[in-house]
This record gives C-alpha cells, structure tokens and sequence, in this order.
C-alpha cells in the first residue's frame, strides 16, 4: 500500500480546496460590487440622470444581468477543478483499501459478541473514558462492567495526582504492592522517593530535603549505587535546579517517564498487558494479516512481528483447526505441519499410504511425521 500516494493526493485536494474558496471568494465579491454599484445608480442617479425614468432603471438593470452573466459561470471552473481533484483521491482510496474485509472470515468464525464487548469496554477504561465506556455497554446492552473498571478508575486517580505533582497516592501504592514489584525488580519506589526529595529541595530547603533523603533514600544506595549519588548530589544545586546540570529532575520529562512506568506496572499487577490494550493488539495485528487474508486463503503460518508472539499456539493450514490436546501438531519430512486429524485423514488412516503436503504438495507418508511439542 503506497500511502506516500494517497498522501500527495490528499494534499493536491486540500490545495484545490483553498484554491478554489479564494477564487470563488474573490468572484463573489466582485457580484457584489457590480449589484451595490447598480443599486447605487437607481437610488442615487447623478445630476445628468436626475431624471432617470423607468427605462433607464430598467437599461441599468440588463446591463447589471450582462455582467453577471458573464461572472457567474465563473464560479463552476474552481469547483470542477476541486471535484475533479476529488474523484482522483477517491479513486485511489478505493485501489488502496478493500471496503469489505468481511471475506478475510472465509471460515465464518462466530465471534462471543459478549465478551468482544467487554474487551472494548475495558480499552476505553484503560484510556481513561468512562463515561464512554459505560454509554457503550448500555448500547450493547450489557448487564454488568467489566471488573477491571475500578481497577482502572484507581489507576487514573493516581496518574491525575502525578500529574499535579503528588505523589503520595503511588507511593501508598507502591508500598502495597512492595512484594509483586520487587519480585519483578521494580524500582518505581525509588523513582518516586527521588522526585519526592527533589521537590522537597526546590520548595522546602536543603534541609528538610536531607532529611527526607536520609530517611527514604538511603535504603536504595546500596542497590542502585549510580543513581542515587546522581540524585543526592541536586543538594548542591537546590533552588536552581533548572540550571544546573542536574535539571532532569524537575523537567516535566521526568514525570512523564514515571507516569508512564506506573501505568505499565499497574496494568500488570491487575493482569493487562503493560503496553497496550488487548483491544489494541488485536488491531495491530490484525491490520497486519489483514491484507494477506483477503487476498488469498494462506497455506503457511504467516510471520508477524516479535510484539505479536505472547505463546506458543498452531492453526493448521489446511484445516484451519487450533492445534490442542490429541488434535497435535505433527511434522512432515518436508518441513511443513499440520494438525494430526488432518494427517488422518490425509493418509486414510494408514500409515504407510502416500499422500501430498496440503503446502508444498510434496509426497510423505504417515509413519514419516513426528509430533512436534509447544
């Protein structure tokens, strides 16, 4: 997909548009003109025309329909030119993409409208849209929120006070999920006693920022040494951090980072994916495979992108069935799998007779597979 294309074609319509709005402005203008100056020649004649009759009014009036049968038609040339503009982008939009990508589902898979739902539902609580989140499960007629609402509503409260600089509800958070966080090597508590003790220095003095440095600090030295010299050491600069070389510590960067370290652990500690919602990777992946399903029904795993492989999971390519229990995936002598009731069936349940690799259409025989473990 040439998306450059539909780009300088767009920008050729949105060029055609001013164009086309500055000239019929200046057109229009130019009618009214030429009507004020009619007007003006009927209501207020000049001293030759004190004594302009009808016929004159009338002389006054063609000439004003001449002229603005002249200017009018003027009017269509940037609006043709702007509709043709038009029809060159549609018609490239409609080479570029496929209205109807309901012929990917060539199987005709039945979706749990219920539970798709509550996956949309949940990515607008993770994005911080309740009142959207709530209107939609009401259209959808859904009886009950997903249980991840609170979860998420307690995880916004706590990102609009870093936002406002207050930290103390992460901390409280931190502290209550001090066991998860340090089974996974976390060191938001750190990070958030760092900014703590900054912010103490610049509005409180070096004194009171000391003292809270040795009382929630100096627990960290020991495991992070580097950093915790870097930060102490904003002591010397306190009150005019934002010129020092210490200045990434009052930076809304800084906060940034942290907020968006928090999220990523919260998520996690409720068990949804740190970086995007589900919703949001079935889309990307989708919008991956997408073009390849509809092109064509494929015969071979198709490849994606590390982001994408969570487990390790089979669909066979000739059956399209998920490979699980004694429905195993087994391998052929030419390299390419398939689940094990479409290896029956294949070699008619014996295993010595010949059959094709629904792939390569290479010839294999059943007691040449092996069973392949994921």
């Amino acid at each position: 997909m040439d998306f450059n294309s539909i780009r300088v074609a767009l920008d050729h319509v949105t060029n055609e548009q001013d164009s086309a709005s500055s000239k019929s402005q200046e057109i229009i203008q130019q009618i009214t003109e030429e009507i004020e100056q009619a007007l003006s020649r009927i209501t207020t004649p000049s001293d030759q025309d004190s004594t302009a009759s009808p016929t004159d009014h009338k002389s006054i009036l063609n000439e004003l329909k001449g002229k603005l049968n002249e200017i009018c038609p003027l009017l269509e040339n940037p609006q043709n030119e702007l509709d043709t503009a038009l029809n060159e982008h549609q018609s490239l939009l409609e080479e570029s993409f496929i209205p109807d990508i309901s012929e990917a589902n060539r199987h005709k898979t039945d979706f749990d409208v219920s539970t798709l739902n509550q996956v949309i539902a949940s990515h607008f609580y993770r994005e911080g849209q309740f009142e959207l989140g709530d209107g939609f499960l009401n259209e959808s007629e859904e009886l009950e929120a997903p249980i991840v609402r609170r979860s998420f509503q307690n995880m916004h409260r706590i990102l609009e006070a870093i936002k406002n600089r207050n930290l103390e509800p992460a901390l409280n958070w931190a502290n209550n999920q001090y066991d998860r966080l340090t089974l996974n090597g976390c060191n938001i508590r750190f990070e958030i006693h760092s900014l703590k003790y900054v912010d103490i220095l610049e509005n409180r003095g070096c004194v009171e920022g000391l003292k809270y440095a040795k009382q929630f600090l100096a627990p960290f030295a020991s495991a992070y040494w580097y950093k915790f010299r870097k930060v102490i050491s904003c002591v010397i600069y306190a009150g005019r951090l934002n010129s020092s070389p210490y200045k990434e510590f009052v930076s809304s960067e800084k906060w940034e980072e942290l907020a968006k370290q928090f999220t990523g652990l919260y998520c996690n500690v409720i068990g949804q994916p740190c970086k995007k919602s589900p919703l949001s990777v079935t889309i990307d992946a989708g919008c991956h495979i997408l073009p390849t399903f509809i092109k064509e029904e494929p015969t071979e795993e198709i490849k994606m992108d590390d982001e994408f492989y969570f487990h390790s999971t089979f669909y066979c390519p000739a059956s399209w069935e998920l490979a699980r229990g004694y429905n195993r995936p087994m391998r052929l002598p030419c390299g390419h799998f398939v689940c094990w009731q479409t290896l029956v069936k294949l070699c008619n349940a014996n295993p010595f007779s010949v059959f094709k690799c629904p792939v390569c259409r290479a010839r294999s025989k059943g007691n040449q597979c092996h069973r392949v473990f994921i």
